[in-house]
């Protein structure tokens, strides 16, 4: 994202919000989350990763902003990111409608990856048999990752990759028996992984303890659960799906689904009446959930309305709503850190005719109580995808969109 390689990452300031890429040679406003204390968080590491200092804020926005840049030649949408380490993040998606159908050299998946932090990207070399749609992707290790989809053309069938060498080549490995995508992945450890599979009817929890060498079929989530889009876990005691249940033709209410055996089975939250379509859910910790979406009920399209926050303190098990935030009026992605600090990305519909769907990002410092808009800049679309390694980064995805969490100048 924006300036080619930079030097190595290395040096710190004390009672300042810069960093230095060049030893100390230079240096360049950044940022990170603000903690529920008001300060900006020291993120220190040693060579070969970004320091940021500390120094005063105040709960808000704190001069953040979510700033864009046009992801690598050749990717067409992208659906998440994963972030391995504070300087290497993975985004997945899909190739240009052009690529479909794609000549034999075009026959690929998308991966982009960041090695410094998201001032650069560049497009992984991932060949798959058929043209592949890429959903999700998770990251146990730094060299280790494993994404899931489907092929595009000419059936759907779910699509399995991964790499075991931190990128440098990618395979195309079994994917789980009877599934014709893939909606979502989370690694609970080194080895074991789960994904959200679908025959299009049903949704289940596939499970692999060889990192996608083989898997074996979990529980089914709750019958009337649809259009699931995420999978999250904070261990395996507690993994969260989010969707929607069919109310009328084209519409539904919020549902979200939990599990405490590691998908071995499911069932359904509490969820407050009148919540529409639900996107994402995480938990910092038992206590500490918080799930973004729409008010829109409508399923057939993006629809003009207000965003969706949701909380739980009991294990995600019931769920209250939060209001809906100014600056996010759908949200599609949200990560959280302990003590109450949550990064949500997603869309905000500007005032056109007809309105238009951009990025939008928002922060909270309480658990998602109160939240505060962030400056969006250059990102023509939606942000559907969202990945913060650690207090000191953000990275989030959309459309042809990678964004990175920065200070604003």
């Amino acid at each position: 994202m924006g300036p080619d390689e930079r030097d190595r990452l290395e040096g710190v300031v004390v009672g300042t919000r810069r960093r230095s890429f060049t030893a100390g040679k230079r240096w360049l406003l950044s940022a990170s989350l603000v903690s529920s204390a008001g300060l900006i968080v020291a993120a220190c590491t040693t060579s070969g990763g970004a320091s940021i200092g500390v120094g005063s804020g105040t709960n808000g926005s704190a001069g953040l902003s979510m700033v864009g840049s046009p992801a690598p030649r050749g990717t067409g949408r992208l659906n998440a990111v994963a972030c391995p380490t504070v300087t290497t993040c993975f985004a997945v998606g899909s190739p240009p409608p052009s690529a479909i159908p794609p000549s034999a050299t075009a026959s690929r998946a998308v991966v982009d990856v960041t090695k410094n932090a998201g001032l650069s990207w560049s497009m992984e070399k991932v060949v798959t048999s058929t043209p592949t749609v890429l959903n999700s992707i998770s990251c146990p290790t730094a060299k280790s990752c494993i994404a899931v989809g489907s092929t595009a053309v000419p059936s759907l069938a779910g699509v399995v990759v991964r790499t075991l060498d931190g990128g440098k080549r990618w395979q195309q490995i079994s994917s789980p028996s009877g599934a014709v995508n893939l909606v979502s992945a989370e690694c609970l450890s080194k080895v074991e992984c789960l994904a959200l599979a679908t025959d299009g009817t049903t949704y289940w929890t596939a499970v692999t303890r060889s990192l996608g060498t083989s898997w074996q079929q979990g529980g089914n989530l709750p019958a009337g659960i649809s259009g699931v889009s995420r999978l999250s876990c904070s261990s395996a005691d507690l993994c969260i799906a989010t969707g929607f249940t069919p109310s009328s033709p084209a519409h539904g209410v919020g549902a979200i689904a939990v599990s405490s055996d590691g998908g071995a089975s499911w069932s359904s939250s509490v969820v407050p009446g009148g919540t529409g379509i639900i996107h994402d859910a995480t938990c910092a910790g038992p206590r500490s959930c918080v799930a973004v979406g729409t008010m829109s009920t409508t399923t057939s399209d993006v629809a003009l309305g207000k965003g969706a926050i949701l909380t739980s303190g009991t294990g995600a098990t019931t769920w209250t709503a939060a209001g809906s935030p100014i600056g996010l009026d759908d949200g599609f992605g949200v990560s959280c850190f302990s003590g109450g600090d949550c990064i949500a990305v997603g869309t905000v519909w500007t005032p056109t005719v007809p309105p238009t769907p951009v990025g939008a990002a928002v922060m909270t410092t309480n658990s998602g109580r109160s939240w505060t808009t962030l400056e969006v800049r250059y990102v023509p679309n939606g942000l559907v995808g969202l990945s913060c390694p650690s207090r000191a980064l953000c990275v989030a995805v959309g459309g042809g969109t990678v964004a990175r969490l920065s200070a604003t100048s």
